[in-house]
C-alpha cells in the first residue's frame, strides 16, 4: 500500500478510538476495573492513541520551554551540588531519550538481537533508518494524534476510504497539501520557527545547541519532508512546474480535478468543526477554553519573556524605564500605522483609485526607509542599547501576539463575519507562505538530481529502480528527438532454428545433424539416374540449410538469405527436366512434413501461428513443377525472432 493509504487507515482507526474514548462504556469499564486489568485495557485499547497525542504535545512543549527560557535569559540556571553544578541543559539532555518514541526502539532492538543476532540487528536498524522507517513512524504518530484529538473534541468520526493505492503512485501537490497542511506542515514549520529563534538568541555560551535541539529539528524536518520523500517521482522539475501552476490556480479559486475543491471550499470544510457550523457540538466553549489554555497562554508567556529581555532605554525619561511600558508604546504606534494604511487602502480600492493607492504605498515605503536610517544613525545619542535588536524584539513579540489572536479567534466569536474574514485571511496568508516554502524545497531537491535517484534506489527494489531509470532515459531521448539503438545481448535473441537445435532430441536437431550444407545438390547438371539417391539426402536440408545460412551470416536480414535459396530452387524447377522436377517435389514433401511435425508443439508454446497446409494443396493441384514454391509460403511464415529473458 502507498503512503497516503496507510495514513488514511491510521486516521480512520484513530478517529474511531477518539469516539470510543468519549463513550459511556469506556467510562464504566475504567471506573470498575482493578488496577492491573485497567492497565491492560488501557494499553490494549485507547492508550496507544492517547500516548501518541501526549508524545507529540511533549515534543512541542519541549522546544517551547527552551525558547521561553532563552528569552528570559535563564539558560545558565543550575543547582550547585557537592560534586559540581547540574545545569538546565544537562536535564534536557537526559529527557531527549523519552521524546518522539525513541524509548520504544529499545524493546524492538532487544527482540531483533534475540532473533537475528547483533550484526544482523545493526544492519536492519541502519537500513530502516536510511530508508526512512523511523521518520515514517514519527509522521504516523502525528496523524494518529491529530485525528484522535479532533474526534475527541468535535466528534464526527466517519469512514475514510483508504483507496489501496500502490506505493509507486504519485500524488499531486494539491492533494498532498490538502491532506497534510493543517495537521503536519503547520506543526513542522512552527517547530522550525522555534528552533531558528533559539539559535538566533544564543543565550547560553556553555550549552550544546545540537544536543538540546536535535529532536526538535528531527520533528520539523519529518513533518515537512516526509510527504515529499514518500511520494514517488515527485522530484522532477517538469512535474514541479505543473504542480506549481495547479496549486496557483487552486489558490485563485479554480476547482482542482484531483480533490474536487478550491482553497475557499477546502478552508471552509477545515474550519467547519471549530466554528461549529453544523451545530453538532453542544459544549463549544470547552474547545475554546482548551485552545486558549493549551496554545494561546504559551504564546502569551513568550511575549512576556521577550518584552522582559528588552534593554532599550530612552535617556531622560523615567516613565520609559520599564520595558513593558516602552513596548506598549511601540506596539500602539506600530498597529496604528498598519491599521491606518489598511483602512486607507481598502477605501481607495473600493473607489477604483488604484493609482492613488500605489502612490501612497510608494511614499510610505520611502518614508519608512528614511525613518529607519535616522533611527539607526542620528537618534543613537538619545537612547541606550542596540536599536536593531530592539526593533527585532518588538517585531517578534507583535508577530507572536498576532498568531495568538488568530488562534483564539478561530474558536471565539465564530459567527461574527468580521472575525471569520480575519481568520480566513490569516489562514490564506499562512497557506501561501507554507506553499511557497514547500515548492522552494521541491525545486532545490529536484535540481540536485541525486535525491530522485536515491528515492528510487532506497524505496523500491533493484529491478524496479532499473526500470525507472530506463524509462527516464527513454523519455529524455524521446523529447530530444533521438532514437535509441541497442545491441542485442548474447543469449537473448536467436532464430527459431537455433532455439529448436538447443532442445535435446527435437526433430529440428536431428534434421540438422543429417543435412548437408549445400542446397544446390539438386542442380540441373546432376544426371537423372543419380536423382533418387540425391533426393533423400538433400530433402531434409532445405529448411535447416536456409536457417543456418541466415543465422551464421553477418547479414542484417535473415529473410534475404532464405529468399536466395528459394530462388535457386525455383530456377532449377523452371530450367530442369521432369526428373529434376520430381527431385524438387521429393525435396519439398519431406521438409513440409518435418515442419508440420513440430508445428503443434510450437503452437502450444505460442511461438508460431498455425498456417494452412499450403504444401499439400499445392502438391495436389499441380502435377508437375510450379513456379510458386509452396515451401516458401509454408516455411517463410515460420521464420521468427524469439526474445527470451
Amino acid at each position: 500500500m502507498g503512503f497516503d493509504s496507510i495514513l488514511a487507515y491510521q486516521k480512520k482507526i484513530s478517529g474511531g478510538a477518539g469516539d470510543l474514548a468519549t463513550s459511556r462504556e469506556v467510562h464504566r469499564l475504567g471506573t470498575r476495573l482493578e488496577f492491573f486489568r485497567l492497565m491492560s485495557f488501557y494499553h490494549g485499547g485507547i492508550g496507544h492513541f492517547l500516548n501518541s497525542y501526549l508524545t507529540l504535545k511533549a515534543a512541542w512543549y519541549n522546544i517551547w520551554a527552551l525558547v521561553l527560557t532563552a528569552m528570559a535569559r535563564a539558560m545558565e540556571l543550575g543547582l550547585k551540588g557537592e560534586k559540581g553544578q547540574v545545569t538546565l541543559t544537562q536535564t534536557y539532555n537526559v529527557q531527549q531519550v523519552l521524546q518522539l518514541g525513541t524509548l520504544s526502539i529499545i524493546p524492538y532492538v532487544g527482540q531483533l538481537i534475540l532473533e537475528t543476532g547483533l550484526l544482523r540487528t545493526a544492519i536492519t536498524i541502519f537500513g530502516q533508518i536510511v530508508t526512512g522507517s523511523l521518520f515514517f513512524y514519527i509522521f504516523q504518530q502525528q496523524t494518529v494524534a491529530s485525528s484522535f484529538s479532533t474526534v475527541m473534541a468535535f466528534g464526527g468520526m466517519r469512514y475514510i476510504g483508504t483507496g489501496r493505492g500502490f506505493s509507486i503512485q504519485t500524488t499531486d501537490f494539491v492533494k498532498m497539501y490538502t491532506m497534510y497542511a493543517r495537521t503536519h506542515l503547520y506543526l513542522g514549520f512552527e517547530v522550525l520557527f522555534f528552533c531558528v529563534t533559539l539559535y538566533a538568541l544564543n543565550d547560553c555560551v556553555t550549552c550544546n545547541y545540537a544536543a538540546l535541539t536535535w529532536n526538535s529539528w528531527l520533528l520539523a524536518f519529518v513533518m515537512i519532508l516526509c510527504p515529499l520523500w514518500f511520494n514517488p517521482f515527485i522530484f522532477n522539475l517538469s512535474k514541479v512546474q505543473r504542480d506549481y501552476m495547479a496549486w496557483k490556480r487552486w489558490l485563485g479559486g479554480d476547482v482542482d480535478g484531483g480533490t474536487g475543491t478550491n482553497w475557499f471550499t477546502w478552508n471552509r470544510e477545515q474550519l467547519s468543526k471549530p466554528r461549529n457550523d453544523d451545530g453538532n457540538v453542544t459544549d463549544a466553549w470547552r474547545n475554546a477554553f482548551r485552545e486558549i489554555v493549551g496554545t494561546c497562554l504559551p504564546y502569551l508567556l513568550l511575549v512576556l519573556a521577550t518584552v522582559s529581555s528588552i534593554s532599550f532605554r530612552i535617556d531622560g525619561g523615567k516613565l520609559l524605564d520599564s520595558p513593558y511600558i516602552e513596548f506598549l508604546m511601540a506596539t500602539a504606534l506600530l498597529w496604528a500605522v498598519v491599521l491606518s494604511l489598511s483602512y486607507l487602502g481598502h477605501n481607495l480600492l473600493e473607489r477604483a483609485k488604484s493609482k492613488e493607492w500605489r502612490i501612497i504605498r510608494y511614499v510610505m515605503t520611502l518614508t519608512g526607509m528614511v525613518l529607519f536610517v535616522v533611527y539607526m544613525v542620528v537618534l543613537t545619542r538619545f537612547y541606550s542599547g542596540n536599536g536593531l535588536t530592539h526593533l527585532m524584539q518588538v517585531g517578534y513579540a507583535n508577530f507572536v501576539i498576532l498568531v495568538m489572536v488568530h488562534r483564539a479567534a478561530t474558536y471565539l466569536f465564530t459567527q461574527n463575519n468580521s472575525v471569520r474574514e480575519f481568520v480566513d485571511a490569516g489562514y490564506y496568508t499562512i497557506d501561501v507562505l507554507v506553499g511557497y516554502a514547500m515548492f522552494g524545497i521541491l525545486v532545490v531537491l529536484s535540481f540536485v538530481g541525486v535525491v530522485n535517484l536515491l528515492q528510487s534506489k532506497l524505496l523500491f527494489n533493484e529491478a524496479f529502480s532499473q526500470s525507472v531509470q530506463t524509462a527516464r532515459i527513454k523519455m529524455q531521448v524521446k523529447r530530444g528527438g533521438k532514437q535509441i539503438k541497442r545491441k542485442a545481448k548474447p543469449g537473448l535473441l536467436m532464430t527459431m532454428d537455433e532455439w529448436m537445435r538447443s532442445r535435446p532430441g527435437s526433430a529440428a536437431s536431428a534434421a540438422t545433424s543429417m543435412a548437408p550444407t549445400a542446397a544446390p545438390s539438386a542442380a540441373p547438371s546432376v544426371a537423372p539416374s543419380a536423382a533418387p539417391s540425391v533426393a533423400p539426402s538433400a530433402a531434409p536440408s532445405v529448411v535447416p540449410s536456409a536457417f543456418n545460412s541466415a543465422a551464421n551470416s553477418g547479414v542484417s536480414s535473415r529473410r534475404n538469405s532464405f529468399s536466395g535459396a528459394i530462388t535457386t530452387n525455383n530456377n532449377n524447377n523452371g530450367n530442369g527436366n521432369g526428373n529434376v522436377n520430381k527431385t524438387s517435389e521429393m525435396q519439398a514433401v519431406p521438409s513440409a512434413q518435418a515442419a508440420r511435425q513440430i508445428q503443434p508443439q510450437l503452437s502450444r508454446l505460442g511461438l508460431v501461428t498455425p498456417v494452412t497446409d499450403v504444401a499439400a494443396a499445392g502438391g495436389a493441384g499441380s502435377g508437375t513443377g510450379s513456379t510458386d514454391d509452396p515451401l516458401a509460403a509454408d516455411v517463410g511464415l515460420r521464420e521468427r525472432r524469439l526474445r527470451f529473458g
